[in-house]
Parts: C-alpha cells; structure tokens; sequence
C-alpha cells in the first residue's frame, strides 16, 4: 500500500524542472519553433487552456495493460495480468517527451512497432538503457499492479456461483469475468486513495490508457464502479480516462517498456528463474510506488464489497 512517505512527490514544489528543454517563463516558445512539431505537444494537447500554476498540479498516470501477449504460455495458472506505466507531472512528461523523441530519431530511427520489438528481442540493450535514463532523468514514479491468474480464478472466478443464485445478472457475471475491469479498478484505487491524504486539493491525476486494448468498455465500467464506491477521492481525477496510441503518444512506449519488464519477471520467478536482463535492473532502480500484488483474499474482498452493492 502506499504511504504519504512513498507519495511526497505530490508536493508541487517538487515538481521536476522541465530542463534541458525549459518551458520559457515568458510563454511556450519551445512549442513552436518546430513549426508546430515539437514532441511535448502530445502532453499539452491533454492541459490545453490550463494556465500554468493549474498545468503544474496535474498528474498523468499512463498505464499500459499486458496480459497473453509474449507467448510464454499464458493460458495456465501460473500466469498474471499486468497493470503497469509511470506517473509524473505534466513538466516532467514534456521534458520525457523531447528526449525520448530525441532517442527515437537517433540512427537507426525507431518507430513505435520498432522500438517494442528492440526491447522484447535484445536483452541488454545498451540502446534501451539511454531509455530508461530518460525516466530516471524525468523523476516519473513507476506504478504496477499484478493480478495472478490462480487469484483471481480462485478469488472471482469461484465465488461466482454463489452470487448467481442469489440473483446476480448475467452482464455483471460477465463483467467480473475479467480481468481488465479489477485491475484497473485497483490501479487507480491504489494511486488516488493516498494521494487524496497528502496532496494538496489543486492536484488532480489524469489517466492515459493504451487505445488499442479490447476492452474498453470494461475499463470505463470499472471507472464508473469507482466513481460509485468513493466519490469524493474520485474527484481527484481530471476527467473520465481517455486512450491514445503508442504511435502518437510516447508515454504509452514507456509504460510498455515496464510492464513487459515486470510481467516477464513475473513468469521467471513463477518458474524458479531470475530475470536477468541490465535493462530490468535500471528500471528497478527508478522511482517506483509499491508494487501491489492483488492476492486471493484481496480480490474475493474487492468482489464481495462490489456484489454486495449491486444486489442490495
């Protein structure tokens, strides 16, 4: 769980300097002397027509989900989903936006699809590294939290029957079903709940999700299901969470990057291996919250709490 202590970078004052790349005090000239192209532009676009003290008490949570995607046999229970991405402020996420682009444009140039097949197919990679310097460098907090499969079989999946015969719809057994709508739910309970302690009522967190997944609906269910379940510590959050792609908008490979990380070093250590990667060691390195490992007794409290409320 996290602490007021873990989650002190909510102080404002602490906010990273955007430097090298400095928003001017005098405007956002740096916006424009690349004719309109300037990387930071996919993070501004999110705070358009917020002035500066309100843009610098905005955070953005970029998540990505990863579950039966590198095919190391995710069909068993030994498997897990993955919730994973960075936070930081929005100056901190203009300053990663210019170096990270910087890094793509070096030779030979990287596109998105590029630069997910670099880090899944070459351990090492020194390349990769000057990546995750950017992180460091940025001082975003890296976020995750771990669904395993035999939880959530034995802790959702198993109580089921008991919630049908007391009446409970086929939609909602469908919804609690999966996994996306739990992780995400615990995702940003895990983040706002603290923060509504220690940050100051200015500070509101803005979700960015990957656009590609499947299962939208079901994370706007599982945001809805917050909204109901703790209403006051959900006003933190800027607006409802919105998708982007990893091909406009560069977060989205960061957050990549670290949840294939933590799901790959999930499977090793699920199987009596290490994942011994240098790439991994640096990103344990960053600034990081917790990990949250949603056991058994976590989830079938979760799904009780929520069942409770919708069969009266």
């Amino acid at each position: 769980m996290l602490t007021p202590t873990s989650l002190r970078c909510f102080n404002t004052a602490n906010t990273p300097e955007a430097s090298p790349v400095r928003l001017d005090t005098d405007g956002d000239d740096h916006l424009s002397r690349d004719h309109g192209d300037s990387p930071c532009i996919q993070i501004r676009k999110l705070v358009s027509g917020l002035s500066r003290a309100r843009r610098g008490g905005r955070w953005l949570l970029i998540l990505q989900m990863f579950l039966d995607e590198s095919g190391l046999g995710q069909a068993g229970l030994g498997e897990a989903f993955v919730f994973a991405g960075f936070m930081g402020s929005v100056p901190a996420w203009e300053h990663f936006a210019h170096e990270w682009d910087r890094l793509l444009r070096e030779s030979p140039v990287l596109t998105a699809k590029g630069f997910k097949n670099l880090l899944r197919r070459k351990r090492d990679s020194p390349r990769v590294l000057k990546f995750v310097e950017v992180l460091k460098d940025c001082e975003v907090y890296r976020v995750s939290v771990i669904i395993p499969r035999k939880a959530f079989q034995d802790g959702v999946i198993a109580e089921l029957p008991k919630w049908q015969s007391r009446g409970l719809a086929e939609d909602a057994v469908s919804l609690f079903r999966n996994e996306y709508y739990f992780g995400f739910f615990a995702t940003i309970m895990s983040i706002l709940i603290p923060m509504a302690q220690v940050a100051k009522k200015s500070t509101k967190l803005e979700v960015v999700y990957d656009l590609n997944i499947q299962e939208v609906e079901n994370l706007k269910t599982g945001y809805r299901d917050f909204l109901t379940n703790v209403p006051d510590v959900a006003a933190r959050l800027a607006q409802e969470p919105h998708g982007e792609t990893d091909d406009d908008f560069m977060p989205l490979q960061a957050a990549d990057l670290v949840s294939w990380h933590i799901h790959r070093d999930f499977f090793e250590r699920q199987h009596g291996r290490e994942h011994i990667d240098s790439v991994w060691s640096a990103l344990k390195e960053l600034n990081t919250y917790p990990p949250i490992v949603l056991g058994e007794a976590d989830l079938r409290r979760a799904c009780w709490n929520r069942l409770d409320q919708i069969l009266g």
